[in-house]
């Protein structure tokens, strides 16, 4: 069996899903959360009282226990929730979960779950030119985002695709980092990250001799690297490369993670058009970005 608490799991899981939740609603605050929640766990009983009365009503503190500490609620809530907000159950059907309560003494559960992504099979195809397969796996990983996790921590652990465990080794932790910078779920990267540290503890010895995986030591190792992106998004912004929003996560997401894939050469490339004073971001990158998500919009100014 798994050597992850399940309660852990399921902890994260729910955490993740109050703060989409609370992205979804909008809340303008903790209180304005809890009692959007309340009207969507019991609206026949907001529908018959009066907007002064609405608002006095006493909440449940179980909305801010899920916000901050990923309480289990009943199956009876979640399904109302869900019923209510349908976004809610791509996350909580997210594969990740399932992929961290894998059997750490299960060599085949990693195999059957790669085979079962048709859409991928191109990136998990041999080929005798890296930047062929350099290429397939970028487009496989996307932009970074917790929600594509799954298939990185999978090829982590089978014993197959020396390859592209091998790519993967030296860009993951990157990957995960620009993942976890997300605005909407600053409040639970801590707890992603332990859980996703002991799954890589547990399951090493079925990854095979590729590469070592470039991996912090511990989430103070982990937090200098987000510092260090955060730092590189910030200096973005303020070159005119990237807009400032909060809610451009995935345009700048794409972008830091062109750069950290692109190496010394891309960087070099970069640091002369920001020399030169080049105050947007050029088309060369943009080309990059839109190979991530052809949907992505990188008007940046």
């Amino acid at each position: 069996m798994s050597t992850l608490s399940i309660t852990a799991i399921k902890r994260c899981r729910m955490r993740f899903m109050g703060a989409y939740l609370y992205d979804l609603l909008r809340a303008k605050d903790r209180k304005d959360f809890a009692y959007q929640c309340d009207r969507l766990y019991r609206p026949d009983f907001y529908a018959g009282l009066r907007p002064d009365e609405a608002k006095a009503v006493h909440l449940n503190p179980k909305w801010l226990k899920l916000l901050d500490d990923g309480i289990q609620l009943r199956e009876c809530c979640v399904k109302r929730l869900v019923e209510a907000k349908p976004e809610l159950d791509r996350v909580l059907k997210n594969p990740l979960w399932e992929v961290l309560e894998w059997d750490d003494c299960d060599p085949c559960a990693s195999i059957h779950y790669l085979a079962s992504l048709k859409t991928l099979t191109r990136a998990l195809e041999g080929s005798t030119y890296s930047d062929r397969m350099n290429a397939r796996m970028r487009w496989a990983m996307g932009i970074p985002d917790w929600e594509r996790l799954a298939f990185p921590l999978a090829l982590l652990d089978t014993v197959k695709y020396s390859s592209q465990r091998s790519w993967l080794n030296k860009h993951f932790c990157n990957y995960l980092a620009l993942a976890t910078l997300h605005p909407a779920y600053h409040g639970c990267y801590r707890d992603l990250w332990k859980l996703i540290d002991e799954w890589l503890s547990a399951r090493k010895p079925l990854r095979g001799a590729t590469p070592a995986l470039n991996w912090p030591v511990d989430i103070l190792a982990f937090n200098k690297r987000r510092e260090v992106l955060k730092q590189g998004r910030d200096f973005l912004v303020e070159s005119g490369w990237l807009p400032p929003e909060d809610g451009s996560y995935h345009i700048h997401a794409a972008m830091l993670w062109c750069i950290c894939l692109g190496g010394k050469p891309l960087m070099d490339r970069f640091m002369k058009s920001i020399l030169r004073g080049v105050r947007r971001c050029p088309d060369w990158l943009r080309r990059m970005m839109r190979e991530l998500d052809s949907r992505l919009n990188v008007k940046c100014s």
